[in-house]
């Protein structure tokens, strides 16, 4: 067992409450998608916001988030954020049940997407302080990365059982149950050593957190809402905060380069040779993720004319597949150099929505068959490999600031990509 741990049990609950918020940050994102139609029925909206614009903004918000809680982590120590984060998560998915309005609906995944962003860099200071680089590490990232697409999988099968046997809030009372054991794990088994590393000599910056999140929001509401508003990017309400956003962007890059003296991404955080190529690819590998898996969902239940049900059972093998190769590359990683193992997923990548694209309207096998494998190969395959180099090539005091920025261009990529994929298709 690792150094930090007084006895296996401890290691074990420690590992369960880590890779659990693996499973809520996906669970969140990928059932909403399947019981989405059925919240917009009931609620009756008529946003001219995009469709994909409640599930875009859990995204946006932690990925305007999550560095800044990177940095109060690495500052404080990421057992206090890690608690607090779960405790939103419990109350706002709990309350997100009873919603009753779209505005509420908005606010409660906004808060949901505060929650993530709390949680998500804190799990990676705690694991990087509570083990040292290695095969038991390695090992343990595999399986927190397995947990990704298990969490996306148990989000489309609760959500699919919620519709078809009860109603759509047993969705968000489920979530709010998991987070709820998950903090009881983390307080019962997170070692005092793996949160007690503390770096204040950084400081927070508060103006560069202010001009990127704003920035990022703005510039995404538009991407998202330009399809749906009359007049599209004449209309001023389109037009005034991507302006807006994309002059807080420049802002911030400047603030960050010139002014601020602890930024947000330091400029040592990107000297490590392979750096700045693995993000700008995982920037294009998540993008295409994040199409992949909602629109195949929609593919399922309005071309294939799926049940909740059955599309729970045509991602299975997504599931089981992200399970074991997520162990076994986890497993193997030291052996075999990560650059071979990230141009077969994303070889991987090529063919999983190249499949859907061709695929008869409404058969399952082979091709969606075979989409569902390789979106598995390609997604847990570079998720593994991106949180390995970020991690191994930082030092300790900047393990928060890796976990916030794998986090950071997963879930941008994701929400642009769906804003993109929205106007491709509008």
């Amino acid at each position: 067992r690792g150094q930090a741990f007084h006895s296996l049990k401890s290691e074990i609950g420690f590992g369960f409450a880590m890779a659990m918020t693996q499973v809520l940050a996906e669970f969140m994102i990928s059932g909403f998608g399947v019981i989405l139609p059925s919240i917009a029925a009931e609620l009756r909206s008529g946003s001219s916001i995009s469709p994909m614009w409640p599930t875009s903004i859990l995204s946006l918000v932690l990925s305007a988030l999550v560095l800044p809680f990177a940095r109060l982590s690495d500052i404080y120590g990421g057992y206090p954020f890690f608690m607090v984060g779960l405790l939103f998560l419990i109350a706002f998915t709990g309350a997100a049940g009873f919603t009753t309005t779209e505005a509420q609906l908005d606010v409660f995944r906004a808060m949901q997407g505060i929650a993530i962003a709390a949680f998500e860099p804190a799990s990676f200071s705690l694991i990087g302080n509570a083990y040292k680089p290695g095969r038991r590490r390695n090992i343990f990232f595999g399986i927190y990365g397995a947990c990704a697409p298990l969490g996306f999988y148990l989000g489309i099968l609760v959500g699919g059982v919620a519709l078809h046997y009860a109603h759509w809030g047993w969705y968000f009372w489920t979530a709010s149950l998991l987070a709820a054991i998950t903090a009881i794990a983390a307080y019962l088994s997170v070692p005092y050593a793996a949160w007690s590393e503390r770096h204040e000599d950084l400081k927070m910056d508060w103006s560069g957190s202010i001009t990127l999140a704003a920035g990022l929001i703005m510039v995404a509401y538009a991407l998202a809402a330009a399809s749906h508003t009359a007049g599209g990017w004449a209309n001023p309400v389109i037009l005034a905060p991507f302006l807006v956003g994309l002059a807080l962007f420049v802002l911030a890059i400047v603030l960050e380069a010139k002014v601020v003296t602890c930024p947000l991404l330091p400029g040592e955080f990107f000297r490590p040779k392979g750096i700045k190529p693995m993000v700008v690819a995982c920037l294009f590998f998540f993008g295409c993720f994040g199409v992949f898996l909602f629109y195949s969902t929609f593919y399922m239940q309005q071309v294939m004319n799926a049940s909740p049900l059955q599309t729970v059972l045509y991602f299975t093998p997504m599931a089981v597949g992200g399970l074991i190769i997520s162990v076994v590359s986890g497993s193997i990683i030291h052996i075999v150099p990560a650059m071979w193992l990230l141009l077969f997923s994303g070889l991987a990548w090529i063919l999983a929505p190249l499949f859907i694209a061709v695929a008869p309207n409404t058969n399952y096998f082979p091709l969606v068959f075979l989409s569902m494998i390789f979106g598995t190969l390609g997604s847990d395959l570079t998720y593994l490999i991106f949180t390995l180099f970020c991690t191994d090539i930082q030092p300790v005091r900047y393990q928060g600031l890796a976990g916030a920025l794998c986090s950071v261009v997963v879930n941008v990529s994701i929400a642009f990509s769906l804003c993109l994929g929205d106007m491709v298709q509008s």
